[in-house]
């Protein structure tokens, strides 16, 4: 057996036929796909943009603060489904610069959806949503009380 033969992407001499090593390689390629996808830095892995988002909670209320910068208000869309917040938008950003000899122009474009499930009833009627400074932040008011306090035991 040769070398070149245990190369599992190099394609056998004979037409056709699959390496022995065929199975490693797409073990390998399957592999490296859930890397992708659990890597902490997902932009570097693909080309879209995912604005990062801090989520807190009181007794009270569930605070939400998404960072997007260089877009506006009319760029973000959010919504409550069942028991989600859904924050959507879309970054367009263009950069031109020109010389005496040359022009350069840049475009990047990317939309995003961010799901945040909610881990309480809100009023939806009472969401407040600001967004200053390349900053949106959410207030949702929680609907009931939570039943985190104390429970009394009673006896019959």
């Amino acid at each position: 057996m040769a070398l070149r033969d245990l190369v599992p992407w190099r394609k056998s001499r004979h037409e056709g036929q699959e390496s022995s090593l065929a199975p490693v390689r797409r073990d390998f390629e399957r592999m490296m796909d859930e890397l992708a996808h659990r890597w902490p830095f997902p932009e570097l892995w693909s080309a879209g943009y995912t604005p990062r988002v801090d989520v807190s909670e009181t007794d009270k209320e569930i605070q939400v603060a998404a960072e997007l910068p260089g877009m506006g208000k009319e760029d973000i869309e959010v919504s409550l489904q069942e028991d989600q917040l859904v924050i959507r938008g879309e970054k367009k950003e263009e950069k031109k610069e020109e010389n005496r000899n040359y022009v350069r122009t840049e475009r990047s474009y990317g939309s995003f959806t961010r799901v945040i499930p909610l881990t309480a009833p809100v009023r939806e009627e009472q969401v407040d949503a600001v967004f200053k400074d390349g900053v949106l932040k959410i207030t949702l008011p929680k609907a009931a009380d939570t039943g985190k306090g104390r429970i009394e035991i009673k006896t019959e």
